[in-house]
């Protein structure tokens, strides 16, 4: 059996963005902290697949294609190729379909789906690393 690992940035009370949204927290200085951005790397880097929730998609796509895409300079710009090209299966129960490179959406219960995959792998004689991104919740 493989490892679902989470991956998540959380403050000490729970929460994992402010009232109204916004990450910038997350970061206490304009630059990211380069030890909690490598440890976050070397996560991705051991994964294959992104399991997200709807909500979080968008904005993550948006950011990672963005860098990818226009920002060569950026320190970020090799986790964002990572990012972009990695596979990402969202689970969402209201939409079909979800605008982002190699996105997925999975409408059904996410323990079968994440079964599904697992199963189709091993019949490919493959593996599947994860990594979850985002936690559920039904707020």
């Amino acid at each position: 059996m493989r490892k679902l690992k989470l991956q998540i940035q959380m403050t000490i009370d729970g929460f994992v963005a402010g009232p109204t949204g916004e990450l910038d927290w997350m970061w206490t200085s304009a630059q990211p902290d380069e030890s909690m951005f490598r440890k976050i790397a070397e996560l991705a880097e051991t994964s294959d697949t992104i399991l997200l929730g709807r909500k979080m998609t968008r904005e993550f796509c948006d950011y990672w294609e963005n860098v990818a895409d226009n920002q060569p300079d950026s320190p970020e710009y090799s986790f964002a190729q990572q990012m972009v090209n990695m596979r990402k299966i969202v689970f969402s129960r209201t939409q079909k379909e979800i605008k982002g490179r190699n996105v997925e959406v999975e409408n059904g219960e996410m323990v079968a789906a994440v079964k599904s995959v697992e199963i189709a792998a091993r019949q490919r004689h493959s593996c599947v690393r994860w990594c979850w991104l985002c936690a559920f919740t039904d707020q």
